[in-house]
């Protein structure tokens, strides 16, 4: 590793860091809220666009999570070897589309929009190399 490589390094270390922080105060916003809502033996069908969106919020806290532990766990080394890494963010529909859906609870809404703007500065950040652009649909 050159010192161009550990400079580079030192300098994602921290906001990698901030936004791997971030990402689990979220995951664990979002259990939080799960855990107040009452338990019910199945979704009422009134229920299924909020369940979606519930969903949507932990696929992109997922994909977040997974990109960020696998770049501090080496990534900015493989990349520089020319290995591929072994998960990316890909801009998966789910995590790029965010509906209007009328009728969800202001502090669903509040998850669906941090978790958007988490994925989308994640993803900035992926693509910085790379050149891609995500944007919400």
């Amino acid at each position: 590793m050159t010192q161009d490589d550990d400079d580079r390094a030192l300098r994602l270390a921290c906001p990698l860091d901030e936004m791997l922080a971030e990402a689990l105060a979220l995951v664990d916003a979002t259990r939080r809220y799960l855990e107040s809502r009452p338990a019910a033996p199945a979704v009422a069908p009134g229920e299924l666009p909020h369940v979606r969106e519930i969903d949507r919020i932990t696929t992109r806290l997922g994909h977040v999570v997974a990109w960020l532990l696998t770049r501090k766990a080496g990534g900015p080394a493989m990349a520089s070897a020319g290995r591929p890494l072994p998960h990316d963010l890909d801009g998966d529909p789910a995590c790029l589309d965010q509906p209007l859906v009328p009728g969800l609870p202001a502090r669903l809404q509040g998850l669906l929009d941090a978790s958007a703007d988490l994925y989308l500065r994640a993803a900035r950040l992926a693509g910085e190399n790379a050149g891609s652009r995500h944007h919400l649909h």
